[in-house]
């Protein structure tokens, strides 16, 4: 319970003071889930997916970082199948001087507090710009186990050093610099604003 007030405490001193930057990121995936036309209901899913994005915002000082859902402007059935898909009620909270990594998610009407750890990146010599930015290529991977077996996931995150921080969406963290785009599987995750409050890193 402590946790949980924590980052409610954070988030709300988020909203009222103005000492912090903030990302705005659209979540999507062009990726479908299967591929059977006989499944209606497979097909809902994917119609809802293939053609709904949702807005995320990372809120973020030098130490500190809040990932979250920005708005659920559409409360239609697409959204709220995309939200489950895309963590639309799932918070992350990141205190790189106290090594807190939390994610708080809603199931079953209760609130649940889980420590993450920090990802095992690899970084590449590949870059690309993302507007003004030169992000760099860096990977991870993780494994989810279910009942058809057990599964390497691949995630690819594309930062940059100008941005300070160790920052990213949705629990990703501890590069350095902060995640512009991000490839979770098929879920893509992209940079579409971006509010600084300090001076970007010169390189």
């Amino acid at each position: 319970m402590q946790k949980i007030v924590l980052l409610l405490i954070f988030f709300i001193s988020v909203v009222i003071y103005s000492q912090n930057s903030t990302i705005k990121y659209t979540v999507s995936t062009n990726k479908a889930l299967g591929d059977n036309s006989k499944d209606n209901t497979l097909n809902d899913v994917n119609n809802a997916l293939l053609n709904t994005t949702l807005d995320f915002q990372l809120t973020f000082s030098t130490n500190e970082s809040f990932y979250e859902l920005d708005e659920l402007l559409d409360n239609g059935i697409n959204s709220k199948i995309a939200g489950i898909f895309f963590g639309a009620s799932k918070k992350y909270y990141t205190n790189i001087n106290t090594n807190e990594f939390l994610l708080q998610s809603l199931a079953y009407g209760d609130l649940y507090l889980v420590s993450l750890e920090k990802p095992n990146w690899v970084l590449k010599k590949e870059n690309k710009k993302i507007g003004k930015y030169t992000c760099y290529k860096a990977v991870t991977e993780y494994t989810v186990v279910n009942s058809k077996g057990s599964f390497i996931k691949k995630v690819i995150a594309w930062y940059t050093p100008q941005i300070k921080g160790s920052f990213g969406p949705r629990g990703y963290f501890g590069l350095p610099g902060t995640i512009l785009e991000l490839q979770d599987d098929k879920i893509l995750i992209s940079a579409t604003e971006i509010n600084l409050l300090f001076k970007k890193k010169r390189n």
